[in-house]
């Protein structure tokens, strides 16, 4: 998108710390180059297709599962644990993702940004799959990577269990204050027993 725009990029790692609000927000900080960045609405109309267009051209070719996920995700299934994925990327764009890495199956429902009133840190999303899964929000297990999923739990009223890996704007998920942080999901399973 930078080189298509005539833009200087400075390569993945410079915006590893701007993840984590979905691509409008990621399109805004790559251009000005700052977190709380914003471009006017013009830049961001010619920005948003070349982003995508370029996303999808690259099909996911890096994105793989961290250890244990599928372990985690295969045992809540034999649990009969529900499991929702609540994302801030849009709900086609989750799709994608999560068929590339071959995990869709063991969702039962699916929320982007765009199937909710308000992303995370809302707790919309949260409220929504606990509705689809029939339980209630307080019952609700977040597990997340940034500090919007350990907001969005709280506003919720549910419990939520920090990961130390993923994008959390370059910060220590424990400054979030989740109920627990762990260093990988094959825990999850024993903490819900």
């Amino acid at each position: 998108m930078m080189e298509e725009l005539g833009l200087p990029f400075g390569g993945v790692d410079e915006i590893k710390s701007w993840v984590g609000d979905g691509h409008e927000r990621l399109i805004h900080r790559i251009i000005t180059r700052h977190l709380d960045g914003e471009v006017s609405e013009n830049v961001y109309n010619i920005a948003n297709p070349i982003f995508h267009r370029a996303l999808r051209s690259r099909q996911y070719q890096n994105t793989q599962l961290y250890p244990d996920v599928a372990a985690c995700l295969e045992r809540l299934e034999s649990m009969e644990i529900p499991r929702a994925c609540v994302t801030n990327k849009n709900t086609a764009q989750a799709y994608e993702v999560l068929d590339h890495l071959g995990i869709r199956h063991y969702f039962t429902v699916v929320l982007g940004q765009d199937s909710v009133a308000e992303p995370k840190p809302s707790p919309d999303g949260i409220f929504e799959a606990a509705e689809h899964m029939k339980v209630d929000a307080i019952n609700v297990l977040m597990v997340g990577d940034s500090v919007n999923d350990v907001r969005a739990a709280r506003a919720a009223g549910s419990s939520v269990v920090a990961v130390s890996y993923g994008y959390n704007y370059g910060i220590d998920i424990s400054s979030a204050n989740p109920d627990s942080v762990i260093n990988n999901l094959a825990s999850i399973p024993k903490m819900i027993a």
